[in-house]
């Protein structure tokens, strides 16, 4: 399966109070690729909800070795693999024009059925894709959890966040962590990842529990059930 490679130009509402590009608007980017490069192999969306699944990306690497600033062309290029019989995987690389890489992800999706929410193999609906290349990132060692850590008031899942999946888009968890954390960031994130456990509609409650370790920070969203996991490490 050929990879797809595409220009970007970096706009300013991707971009921060810096000019530089928003870590969660990478994984826009992301998920956007994945989806043109599924479309332009056969099993995009429209594909998918011909036979009544959707594709869920259940968890995400993403290291961000220098964020583009403001005006900068980026290439973007991914390729994709089966990494199981229920999981596809994806990675995805940012460079500046020179070939210089400026970041990196390596995401796990699977398949599931639009009304039972639960995983469809991927043979059963046809699809048999080579294995993909060998990782890209690596996956974070996630820190001790704290006994007396709290999740804090809940707050409802904003209607803005909902993607054409009908569920919460997989961005606004990084989004939610970072505006309800107290204490900023000391640095720069360097590396994120992701774990998808369950999907959240709009309007439901949600909290947020943090714990913070050395150059390392880790969340839990929602608490009962918890719906994704977050850990962030800065340089």
């Amino acid at each position: 399966m050929e990879d797809l490679i595409q220009e970007h130009i970096v706009t300013s509402y991707e971009c921060g109070a810096d000019h530089v590009l928003k870590p969660e608007c990478f994984m826009m980017f992301c998920q956007e690729m994945a989806e043109r490069h599924a479309e332009g192999n056969g099993f995009g969306f429209d594909w998918g909800f011909s036979r009544h699944v959707i594709w869920v990306e259940v968890q995400a690497n993403y290291e961000f070795l220098k964020r583009p600033r403001w005006k900068e062309r980026v290439l973007l290029r991914t390729n994709t693999g089966a990494a199981g019989p229920l999981k596809a995987r994806r990675f995805i690389e940012m460079t500046a024009p020179d070939g210089t890489v400026l970041a990196r992800a390596d995401l796990q999706w699977c398949l599931i059925d639009i009304t039972t929410r639960g995983p469809v193999p991927l043979k059963k609906v046809g699809l048999d894709i080579m294995a993909p290349c060998p990782a890209i990132t690596q996956p974070l060692q996630k820190l001790a959890w704290p006994a007396d850590a709290a999740f804090g008031e809940p707050f409802p899942a904003p209607r803005r966040d909902t993607d054409f999946n009908g569920h919460i888009n997989n961005s606004a968890y990084l989004i939610w962590v970072l505006e309800h954390d107290p204490a900023p960031l000391p640095a720069e994130p360097f590396a994120i990842q992701l774990k998808f456990k369950k999907e959240t509609q709009a309007g439901e409650a949600v909290q947020i529990a943090g714990a913070v370790q050395e150059n390392q920070r880790r969340y839990l969203v929602g608490a009962d059930p918890v719906r994704a996991e977050v850990i962030i490490e800065t340089r």
